[in-house]
């Protein structure tokens, strides 16, 4: 049995998903006669010391998905908000979205798809940057296919159940509660330690979860020991950013600009982004140079040379420290080679120094065989010499018999 009894919806009782704090179950809209998703409290959040908070936060991830979603479609939206007549446990009732999350999508979207998916996200939070709303968890797992996958798909954001309320200009009830959350490596490395959500939280998220999808890796961050800081991913391990020549062909972007405020103006809307500006926008993202939705925006919205500007200032101002990790680079290289040769040198030595070894073992077995030898010819000397003894006695007495035949031998 489901755990929400209610009459207006028909619920499946298996869930199709489940958080830290909640569980979703599809469910059937007999009002409307429309497929539905009810999210729900885990009963173990609830009746504790926390319960308050915990129905506060609820209540809050309603109203702020509800709100967002009737300014984009990008946002999945929230229909209605309850309580289980039983239980009193609060639920609220979303749009059922037919394709799922973008997990099972993970490394293999094509690069227009991954462009689209790059715009439909940087839509969603550019409405909910403009109402002081922080997303702070997108990642793959929170992003669902709205329609015609893959032929002309729409993506929708989803779960603000860890959002950051900025002030109260979108909830009127006034302070609310707000969670540190997030995946790691979805979010910047600084803000897993700091706990700090802003703006940049969400444009880092939206990048990592493009580059993820696309080559099916989370760009890593690393401590640089000589810096003592943590030193970026390098996106030329992710992507071939040589290939110039490849086109993504992006939608209209009137929606975006229009959510930051920038011109209106369809000559200054790009058509279509090259494969280098689309890249370089995830590299600003990931560098800590593009920091916000309507700096993403804006740099779409470049001149091909001004974005190139904006690149090679980049390029120049992290040149010295690219130089300086180089000839580190170069050194350790060194280092290893030298350790790799040293190794074989050393290598080369234990084998001589284990067939020296062998060969003085068999030297001394030959030592002692041929001291048994020359022991076994001196006993054979020895025997010789009294053999010709006895033998020179027998001939002088042959001599004396001959000379004499009367001679008469001694006992």
């Amino acid at each position: 049995m489901a755990i929400i009894q209610t009459e207006r919806y028909e619920i499946d009782p298996v869930p199709i998903g489940q958080g830290g704090f909640g569980q979703t179950f599809r469910a059937r809209d007999l009002l409307f006669d429309r497929d539905v998703v009810i999210k729900t409290i885990l009963s173990s959040r609830l009746y504790g010391i926390n319960e308050p908070s915990i129905r506060h936060h609820f209540f809050r991830e309603a109203v702020v998905s509800a709100k967002l979603g009737q300014l984009t479609d990008r946002v999945v939206k929230v229909f209605d908000f309850g309580y289980d007549k039983n239980s009193d446990i609060p639920f609220f009732v979303m749009e059922f979205v037919s394709g799922g999350d973008l997990r099972p999508q993970i490394g293999k979207l094509q690069i227009d798809l991954a462009a689209t998916l790059m715009l439909d996200l940087l839509e969603a939070v550019a409405i909910a940057h403009k109402h002081s709303v922080i997303h702070s968890d997108i990642s793959p797992d929170n992003v669902l296919i709205a329609s015609s996958f893959p032929s002309q798909p729409r993506f929708k954001l989803n779960d603000f159940g860890l959002s950051k309320v900025l002030n109260s200009l979108l909830i009127s009830r006034g302070a609310s509660l707000s969670l540190t959350g997030g995946k790691l490596g979805y979010l910047p490395p600084s803000q897993m330690i700091s706990g700090v959500r802003n703006e940049y939280t969400d444009l880092y998220g939206i990048a990592v979860t493009v580059i993820c999808m696309l080559t099916g890796r989370v760009p890593m961050w690393q401590f640089d020991v000589l810096s003592k800081q943590m030193a970026g991913p390098d996106l030329s391990d992710y992507f071939n950013i040589d290939a110039t020549d490849q086109i993504i062909n992006a939608r209209d972007i009137n929606v975006i600009v229009e959510a930051v405020g920038l011109s209106r103006d369809a000559n200054k809307r790009p058509r279509h982004l090259t494969y280098r500006r689309f890249t370089d926008l995830l590299k600003g993202i990931i560098g800590h140079q593009i920091l916000t939705t309507k700096q993403a925006v804006e740099f779409l919205l470049m001149k091909d040379q001004d974005a190139k500007a904006v690149i090679n200032s980049v390029e120049q101002s992290d040149a010295s420290e690219t130089q300086m990790h180089t000839d580190v680079t170069r050194i350790m290289n060194a280092i290893k080679d030298e350790a790799i040769k040293a190794k074989s040198v050393a290598t080369t030595l234990a084998a001589e120094t284990a067939d020296a070894t062998e060969r003085t073992e068999e030297l001394e077995k030959l030592r002692a065989k041929s001291h048994d030898q020359v022991s076994q010819l001196s006993d054979l000397t020895e025997l010789i010499e009294r053999n010709r003894a006895k033998l020179e006695e027998l001939e002088s007495i042959a001599r004396k018999i001959s000379e004499n035949p009367d001679t008469k031998l001694e006992d």
